[in-house]
């Protein structure tokens, strides 16, 4: 059954749902809450949606050139390579990407996500939809380092948009500087899990915990968005070595 079907059948059921997608949680734990709930707590699909490069749309990228406050060499810059710089999928391929958002469905009730406010460009415009008619967003952590590093901005912008975030045990972030609340529970991944004993008759003892070593030196000077989004761009104006 196509993605697209899925929505719709489970978008007949009755009432305001809590609709789940990227939640991390396994399949197993999605099918005890859709069956536990009559339905009221249900996944939502992604159908399949490519960005193909299309031509430019010069005239239209002109016409958001932006006057900002004071003219310098460096604001005119500025002001000159953003419109460039905004994906395709935003501007000559708004349309398209507007029609796919509708394959969603109606609004529900809650939107729960893990982490396709990151990646999911018709995700994140149904829901930016669905929230101006009411519908709550809940967030979840989805990767190490949230809720333990003094200075992570993309945490602080995640928990940010949410009104509430479900964190993986802990409730105050060195670096949440937003009032939306921050609800412990476990790691949607494990959950439903069976609990894991040693075989009858094993002489292991302890547990080993693996977790991440800091390097001695830095490893990583880049913006990690830009590489996964490029596809999206028109063609680049500046390419960096």
């Amino acid at each position: 059954i196509s993605d697209r079907i899925k929505n719709f059948i489970l978008d007949t059921i009755p009432g305001r749902k809590i609709v789940l997608h990227g939640s991390y949680f396994p399949t197993s734990a999605l099918k005890t809450m859709l069956i536990a709930s009559r339905g009221k707590i249900r996944p939502t699909y992604n159908a399949a949606y490519e960005c193909t490069l299309v031509q430019t749309d010069t005239d239209m990228r002109d016409n958001l050139k932006i006057k900002l406050g004071h003219s310098d060499e460096f604001t005119d810059i500025i002001s000159q390579l953003l419109p460039l710089d905004i994906p395709q999928i935003y501007i000559e391929s708004f349309q398209n990407l507007q029609q796919h958002a509708l394959s969603y469905g109606s609004a529900p009730r809650a939107i729960f996500t893990a982490n396709s406010l990151w990646w999911n460009d018709p995700f994140k415009l149904w829901s930016a939809k669905c929230l101006d008619t009411g519908t709550l967003l809940l967030g979840a952590q989805h990767g190490g380092n949230y809720g333990a590093v003094r200075c992570l901005p993309a945490e602080v912008q995640e928990v940010a948009l949410c009104d509430r975030y479900y964190s993986w045990g802990w409730t105050n972030s060195l670096d949440n500087k937003t009032n939306t609340p921050i609800i412990p529970m476990p790691a949607n991944k494990l959950m439903n899990n069976p609990q894991w004993t040693p075989k009858k008759g094993s002489k292991k003892k302890g547990l080993l915990l693996g977790t991440t070593f800091p390097h001695r030196h830095i490893i990583r000077l880049s913006n990690t968005s830009h590489t996964l989004s490029i596809q999206y761009q028109p063609t680049p104006v500046v390419t960096w070595p």
